[in-house]
């Protein structure tokens, strides 16, 4: 599982910063500007279900 989630997180990562939104990585949760965090939530959700795994983030 912990192979699953690094690879979500940089998948993350990688789409939040080629749309321009720099986000900090803390152990399991990203730090961002609270402008961006609907864009963010969607993206890890997103990504999260194009991993197959059945979770949300709020």
């Amino acid at each position: 599982m912990f192979t699953v989630k690094v690879q979500i997180m940089t998948d993350v990562i990688k789409y939040l910063n080629s749309v321009n939104i720099n986000v900090l990585y803390v152990y399991d949760a990203l730090l961002c500007e609270e402008k961006d965090k609907p864009l963010v939530v969607e993206t890890m959700n997103r990504i999260i279900l194009e991993h197959g795994v059945k979770t949300s983030v709020k």
